[in-house]
């Protein structure tokens, strides 16, 4: 952990992501940085190319956070309640949820259409794909994709994810805890890096930056565009 003047404590997150591409291959995804109408609008897609989620997710959390369950929910919810606001007024709205009930086993692997909240064996876990330091990554995703249709009008659908929480993270901070969540669970939905200001403020999908309480612990203006975005194929923007 880095130690910042005063009071104030700075840690990096890293935000991590692995794609099964296809279900078939692992690969790292690169963000978009072209200039293009994504990077205009406050937030670039994991893929260049036509990209879509499945719209309503439920989101499963291990028994792995036994000790912790309540505030892990709580924070789950709290975006899983601002995805579903940001794409209410299309049809059908979202309708993502928490599960209710009791935690489902560690290394569950989710059906299409879950999230499953885990957490990392070791940091390690999550620094395999990018090469960061173990002593500072937080928590990183793995998304199931699959190929819709052919030619032209073929298109990548986000099926299922896991995020995992590594043992770096501290549980009873809540500015940490938050954004490492919703960042990750942006990863889930679809977005990528976005390491650019939009409407004068970074969003929560920077990228492995230092990242102080001053900066994004909820949804910005940009990252709810994604959101949108990857919740009807992009049609209410231009094509990526």
């Amino acid at each position: 952990m880095h130690q910042g003047s005063g009071s104030q404590r700075i840690r990096r997150r890293v935000g991590m992501l692995a794609v099964l591409v296809a279900l078939t291959t692992v690969a790292a995804c690169t963000p978009r940085t072209d200039g293009g109408p994504a990077i205009g609008n406050g937030f670039v897609m994991n893929k260049v190319g036509v990209e879509a989620n499945r719209g309503s997710y439920t989101v499963l959390i291990t028994n792995t956070f036994v000790n912790s369950f309540p505030i892990i929910r709580s924070e789950i919810q709290h975006f899983i309640d601002e995805y579903n606001a940001v794409n209410s007024n299309v049809a059908p709205p979202a309708a993502s949820r928490v599960a209710s009930g009791f935690p489902v086993a560690h290394n569950t692997i989710p059906a299409p259409g879950q999230i499953v909240f885990d957490t990392a064996d070791s940091p390690s876990d999550c620094t395999a794909v990018n090469g960061a330091d173990p002593s500072t990554v937080l928590g990183c995703t793995t998304v199931d994709t699959k190929l819709i249709g052919g030619g032209a009008s073929a298109y990548t659908e986000y099926e299922s994810a896991t995020v995992k929480l590594t043992s770096n993270i501290h549980v009873n901070d809540p500015g940490e805890l938050q954004a490492t969540i919703g960042h990750e669970l942006g990863h889930a939905f679809g977005l990528g890096h976005y390491d650019y200001m939009f409407h004068g403020s970074n969003q929560l999908m920077q990228s492995g930056v230092e990242f102080m309480f001053v900066n994004p612990t909820d949804y910005q203006d940009g990252d709810k565009l994604g959101l949108q975005w990857a919740y009807d194929h992009g049609s209410r923007w231009p094509a990526p």
